[in-house]
């Protein structure tokens, strides 16, 4: 509960503090409410409808998103996503065209980023267990089995509605995927219920409705990984779309003073070590960012660098340890902007290579 407190007042400071609130030039007030799924607390505010209204459209929105966690989750135990992973070895499973189109778009995301990211990386997940009570670091032996059941390409998809894991023990896990899913899939009910203007912030996955109804740009933050208070490193301005980030500071556990964070090097079965505190993706499909996003983390900065420049309409801010901030290229059309406000960070203009520390 505390960390579901901390993740709520930071949610609410960053509607604030990086200018997602518009200047009101509509009839309405905001409407906004928060809501408990997918393992974080997910904010949506609607800005152009009446309270009545709003109200209608966010009890939608939020009902939709749970029942894509009740499908999708490795931590609901009659999921589909659990369902396939209880006969891996032994037989395909049945699901919903949304589980099998998600898990297509999963599959993809591994290839194109050569299995950074992974939607098999479950048996890693669950043997670390960073996101339970109970975290730990599994040994040497346990870590090289495990690494053994982690690999897409055994991930086989029998069109139209099958599912099938070739290894006993493999095991999905679409926590990388599956909230930028339920944004997109907030976003269609929104559209779909009237509202052109709405700001939905699953757990820091943001994706904009529209456009504020003052007509100016929205303007997202990107949190300080050393504060929990909502202190922002950089403002990146854009008239719409969404923004996705995975950082360090998301999910961790200490062991003898180090920190241990969520985002699993499928490579090693450790956490990604990298020399990145977080890589935030801009583009227009959320899901697709919450994907790109962990890969590119675990890539690295000039491997991740490299992979995201060479996709089209994807943009992305890298923020190292050593306190430099990486922009692609696209940043430097007129309607999408990076800007520092962190006195400590400082923007370096060129790609990673081009400024390698000597």
């Amino acid at each position: 509960m505390r960390k579901l407190v901390i993740i709520t007042a930071c949610i609410i400071f960053a509607a604030a503090a990086s200018g997602c609130r518009p200047e009101q030039q509509t009839d309405f007030e905001p409407a906004a409410k928060n809501h408990v799924a997918l393992n974080t607390v997910n904010r949506i505010t609607i800005y152009d409808k009446s309270r009545r209204d709003a109200e209608m459209i966010l009890d939608a929105a939020f009902g939709r998103i749970d029942e894509i966690e009740a499908a999708m989750s490795l931590y609901v135990d009659e999921s589909e996503i659990n369902q396939i992973n209880r006969q891996a070895g032994v037989r395909s499973v049945q699901v919903s065209s949304e589980t099998f189109e998600l898990l297509l778009l999963a599959e993809e995301s591994a290839r194109i980023s050569q299995g950074a990211f992974d939607p098999t990386i479950g048996p890693l997940v669950t043997a670390w267990g960073i996101s339970s009570d109970n975290p730990k670091i599994p040994d040497d032996e346990e870590l090289d089995a495990l690494l053994e059941l982690v690999n897409y390409r055994n991930l086989v998809m029998e069109q139209p509605d099958r599912v099938f894991l070739v290894r006993e023990g493999m095991k999905l896990d679409l926590g990388g995927i599956a909230k930028g899913y339920a944004a997109d899939e907030a976003k269609r009910i929104i559209r779909e219920m009237g509202s052109s203007s709405a700001l939905i912030n699953l757990g820091g996955n943001i994706l904009l409705v529209g456009s504020k109804p003052d007509g100016t740009p929205w303007r997202i933050g990107v949190q300080d990984p050393h504060n929990s208070r909502g202190r922002y490193i950089v403002i990146i301005t854009l008239k719409g779309g969404t923004v996705v980030t995975s950082g360090t500071y998301e999910r961790y556990f200490f062991d003898n003073h180090i920190r241990y964070h969520h985002i699993l090097d499928t490579s090693t079965g450790f956490p990604a070590d990298t020399g990145l505190e977080s890589v935030t993706i801009v583009t227009e499909n959320s899901a697709y960012a919450d994907a790109l996003s962990t890969a590119a983390f675990v890539l690295g900065l000039e491997k991740g660098f490299e992979f995201i420049e060479s996709l089209q309409d994807v943009e992305a801010v890298f923020i190292t340890e050593d306190q430099r901030v990486f922009k692609t290229s696209g940043f430097s059309s007129p309607d999408l902007g990076v800007s520092l406000s962190h006195d400590d960070y400082r923007i370096i203009e060129g790609s990673p290579q081009q400024n390698t520390p000597k």
